[in-house]
């Protein structure tokens, strides 16, 4: 699924991609906060209306049901505002791509605060 996954985001990616010229932390922006979720979306769709489903192993074998498909991709909303512009501005800058995506995982923490603020039906929920 992750391959997938990367496959329809850099489609979505490369249909809008022209976004991203018109500024630098609004493009990347509007560019993160359509493709991700979109793309993240299409595939959890996807495997909730599939037979085959992942196991993971927690004290027993289970299976993975079903994922919410919006509240996930409102999630993946949340950080790539965040995180793309962060990266975009730190790139242009010349910054060090190692100390760029170790800046730009930190903004997790400020999406993971902003989301824990969200409703409860707005949270995703995973189907054992």
């Amino acid at each position: 699924f992750n391959s997938l996954f990367l496959a329809v985001l850099f489609v979505i990616e490369s249909l809008i991609s022209p976004i991203k010229n018109m500024n630098i932390i609004l493009g990347n922006a509007i560019v993160g906060v359509i493709t991700t979720p979109l793309a993240l979306y299409i595939i959890l769709k996807f495997y909730n209306n599939q037979k085959n489903k992942l196991e993971v192993i927690k004290e027993k074998r289970v299976v993975i049901k079903s994922i919410s498909e919006g509240n996930t991709a409102l999630f993946a909303g949340i950080y790539e505002l965040i995180a793309l512009p962060t990266m975009a501005v730190l790139i242009s800058k010349g910054l060090n791509f190692t100390i760029t995506g170790l800046i730009a995982g930190l903004t997790s923490i400020i999406a993971i605060i902003i989301y824990n603020k969200l409703p409860e039906k707005r949270k995703i929920k995973i189907v054992f």
